[in-house]
């Protein structure tokens, strides 16, 4: 989601639900007041619906268990793709998304029934390794797949070509919000997104400087310590002649300091089999 300025205020999934609706599942950026200005003058309704809630199942066994007390053909449903179904006896909308490195789905359900499925999901997945998980092992997981958090890695101070977004800009479609303006900022980018993995047995704090040769080259962004690569991972922002995998830099912060390689990534799965599968 574009300013006017052609810089990155949120961003989103948008599901097409039929008869002229839409679901906008939205990130902690300027989603609504953006949607507002859109809506000006046109026959459209906007509507938050606290009711509805969003479990996310991810990992290699999400499936199987959606499957046993789910749509049977669910293996059908694409990447990014979502269809009404009904899950231990609710009726619910589950799309094949996450945020995660792996295969996973996203459960949107009212509140009347989300509890009893949370419930469900947990007591009937509890053989299979199923748990509940917190926002920090999420952030881990995210980090992992280099999936970025508005906010942190992206911000309305940033264009989309710096945090490796501008796949996502239409040079097709003739006019959105910001277009022109973003369009005209390729080319101009100031850093570029990368990960590091740093020589430190903890994750960073965040907002460290990134060094090469002695002279500041970037920030870190969000660090955690991945305990399936057993590596203290950041994404960050570097100048562009300090992003190619393997170059060395030095991590410097408030009373601390260490080493740190530049590191291809996604960290986690490079090759998006897991999510892709």
């Amino acid at each position: 989601v574009l300013t006017e300025q052609g810089t990155v205020c949120d961003d989103a999934i948008v599901a097409n639900l039929g008869s002229q609706g839409w679901l906008w599942c939205h990130g902690s950026g300027a989603s609504m007041e953006r949607l507002q200005e859109s809506a000006q003058g046109l026959n459209v309704e906007i509507e938050l619906d606290d009711g509805l809630h969003n479990i996310a199942l991810q990992g290699p066994r999400a499936l199987a268990l959606l499957q046993a007390h789910g749509p049977a053909d669910l293996d059908q449903l694409a990447y990014f793709h979502h269809r009404e179904a009904e899950l231990f006896g609710h009726p619910c909308r589950i799309s094949r998304t996450g945020y995660s490195g792996e295969r996973g789905y996203e459960i949107f359900a009212d509140a009347a029934v989300v509890g009893d499925l949370w419930d469900n999901l947990l007591g009937h997945g509890e053989r299979m390794g199923v748990m509940a998980c917190s926002f920090a092992a999420l952030d881990k997981v995210r980090v992992e797949a280099a999936l970025l958090f508005f906010g942190y890695d992206m911000t309305e101070d940033h264009s989309p070509w710096e945090v490796g977004l501008g796949f996502t800009v239409s040079r097709r479609k003739a006019d959105f919000r910001g277009r022109e303006a973003a369009l005209a900022l390729e080319g101009q980018e100031r850093f570029l997104a990368a990960g590091i993995m740093a020589q430190h047995d903890d994750a960073l704090a965040g907002g460290e400087k990134l060094l090469l040769d002695g002279v500041e080259a970037g920030v870190v962004n969000s660090p955690v310590w991945s305990h399936r690569l057993g590596r203290s991972l950041a994404l960050v922002h570097l100048r562009a002649d300090a992003v190619a995998p393997g170059t060395l830099l030095d991590v410097v912060g408030d009373g601390f300091a260490c080493a740190a390689e530049v590191a291809a990534i996604p960290f986690f799965d490079p090759g998006k089999e897991r999510t892709h599968a």
